[in-house]
């Protein structure tokens, strides 16, 4: 599955959006179909690399997903 991981660069960048704010946390996993909902792909092909992880291979803690 494709993921945009965040760059340790873009630790605690805020993003403000309609929706919700989001704050960037550095090794964050984001879906691609988050990023497209919220309107921030921009963004994350700026401050994040494309990634493939296995789903299963994550989890989550304190309101992210991290890689396993």
């Amino acid at each position: 599955m494709e993921f945009y991981k965040v760059k340790q660069e873009a630790d605690q960048i805020r993003i403000d959006r309609p929706k919700k704010s989001w704050f960037l946390v550095a090794n964050e996993l984001i879906t691609e179909k988050e990023a497209i909902s919220e309107g921030i792909v921009e963004l994350l092909e700026k401050h994040a690399n494309k990634v493939n992880i296995n789903k299963f291979s994550t989890h989550w803690f304190f309101g992210c997903r991290w890689e396993d």
